[in-house]
């Protein structure tokens, strides 16, 4: 090694000593990407986040009509929208990016503390750099959606139950409660810090505090339960839907997706293919190795991530089931990150400059990750705003009920909508996966019990569910009670691609 190497790899090692500089340094580094990424301009793309921002808006206004069991994220958004009162929804979805970013940011030093656990100081912080550029992580947290507070909350629950003390599995428990407030996913912290409590079950203390613990993630979770109960549905809509949906031999995801008459196998092969997926750019090449090498030195810290890691892989196939959201399986990529810096540690173990070694693993993997957010912003991005153009072409210029799938964008650009608990207005209906329409007779009897007057179909995505639709794009002429009344083609969009045809009754019945 040379001197001048040796001198660098020195400085890096006094940084790498200073954990709480580090992880400073960390967290800014993982702020500026996300704001260099965020879309400032542009109004949410999910629907999901904007129906999570309008129950926060009623939810600090007081209106607690469309409550929701994952009321935990709205109702924490919330708490910042009561202090303020904007005209529209674009400063309201930016104060939720801001909070986004902010727990993601937050999640840092949670994960370096987990990590620590299994790893050496140093490759923590390894740990929490990968998660801190992670494109995936960065990406979703700029989406205001669950995924960011869901995985501090299961973090956090994971970190007491890695704790000797018994006493910390009460608040094991009470974040694990939290965590399911948030996603129904969060019952994996409920197995996880029961599995810890049982491995150490030796005196009638700690039997004592599992079961307080137990009615503490009752307590906080009472919503899951009282809700159904207030409105005659379902505990577990999503296994009460899966079950439907295997008895039927039909998967949202087999609608459009796969050829495959078996669900369950649809839902594994779906899984195990979005976690190929989410490991892209960097983890992939990393993560196999780190956990051949935990399965080699298995302790009680590495078997409860791996119970962890199970259990989110057998809860998420109801999801997939259902539907093809890779997001579903985020709540992993912490521990991808933990078993890439227990790759990366062994590796290492023969390098001579270690630290110079990491400092330019992590300058390679920044460029990796930032390249790889660019190309997937660029392309997004415009898309996004002629998509949003349109949705304020049909807002301001159909009069009648509309039947399509821009629910958000028609929505939030409708010129006489109040900021209210309601996230869809009543001249819209949309196509359910569930409903079958495969001819025209089939359409237009949807179109009639649901008193539609506009078709709104955007290219590629409802076609592919609904087959028809493709028919009256190309075939239009030989149906005269549809009258094109709008081509995206006609305002020079380059993404975007979708046409409106109104209905005319008359006619219609009249053949």
């Amino acid at each position: 090694m040379t001197e001048y190497a040796q001198i660098i790899d020195n400085i890096f090692e006094k940084l790498f000593s200073k954990t709480v500089l580090s992880i400073i340094i960390i967290s800014i580094i993982g702020l500026l990407f996300r704001i260099y990424f965020t879309s400032w301009d542009l109004p949410f793309n999910s629907p999901d986040a904007f129906l999570f921002m309008v129950e926060g808006l009623a939810y600090a206004k007081g209106d607690f009509t469309n409550f929701s069991p994952r009321f935990l994220w709205p109702a924490f958004n919330s708490i910042f929208f009561v202090f303020f009162d904007f005209d529209t929804y674009l400063e309201y979805t930016n104060v939720m990016r801001i909070i986004s970013i902010s727990i993601s940011i937050i999640t840092i030093p949670v994960l370096y503390l987990v990590s620590k656990q299994i790893v050496k100081k140093k490759y923590a912080l390894m740990a929490t750099i990968f998660f801190t550029i992670e494109p995936n992580l960065v990406e979703n947290s700029i989406f205001s959606i669950t995924e960011p507070i869901f995985i501090l909350l299961g973090l956090i629950a994971f970190y007491f139950a890695m704790q000797r003390n018994d006493k910390y599995l009460l608040l094991a428990f009470f974040f694990a409660g939290l965590s399911f407030d948030t996603r129904l996913n969060g019952i994996v912290l409920l197995i996880v810090v029961l599995y810890s409590g049982i491995i150490r079950i030796k005196t009638r203390k700690t039997l004592l505090m599992l079961v307080i613990g137990l009615g503490i993630f009752l307590a906080i979770s009472s919503p899951h339960i009282i809700y159904p109960l207030q409105n005659e549905t379902s505990f577990f809509p999503v296994i009460e839907n899966t079950v439907d949906t295997i008895s039927n031999e039909r998967a949202y995801v087999l609608t459009y997706e796969s050829d495959s008459s078996n669900v369950i196998i649809t839902a594994l092969t779906n899984e195990l293919s979005h976690i190929f997926r989410i490991s892209i750019p960097y983890l992939i090449a990393m993560v196999p190795f780190g956990i051949i090498i935990a399965l080699t030195n298995l302790n009680n810290q590495t078997k409860l991530v791996f119970v962890a890691i199970i259990a989110s892989l057998i809860i998420a196939i109801p999801q997939y089931t259902m539907s093809n959201e890779y997001r579903n399986l985020f709540f992993l990529l912490p521990f991808f990150c933990i078993f890439s810096s227990i790759g990366i540690q062994k590796l290492t173990e023969k390098i001579e400059i270690k630290n110079l070694f990491l400092i330019l693993l992590v300058a390679g993997l920044i460029l990796l990750s930032a390249n790889f957010l660019r190309d997937r912003s660029d392309i997004d991005q415009a898309y996004f705003i002629e998509k949003d153009d349109f949705g304020k072409y049909i807002a301001n210029n159909l009069e009648g009920n509309i039947a399509g799938n821009m629910r958000l964008e028609i929505t939030r650009n409708m010129p006489d909508l109040k900021l209210s608990s309601s996230h869809y207005n009543d001249k819209l209906a949309f196509f359910d996966p569930g409903v079958t329409i495969n001819s025209i007779s089939q359409l237009m009897e949807y179109c009639k019990e649901n008193e539609i007057d506009y078709l709104v179909i955007e290219n590629g995505i409802v076609q592919k569910r609904y087959p028809i639709f493709t028919e009256i794009i190309i075939q239009n002429n030989q149906y005269e009670f549809l009258e094109e009344k709008f081509n995206s083609d006609d305002m020079n969009y380059q993404k975007f691609k979708a046409e409106i045809f109104k209905i005319n009754w008359e006619q219609y019945n009249g053949n």
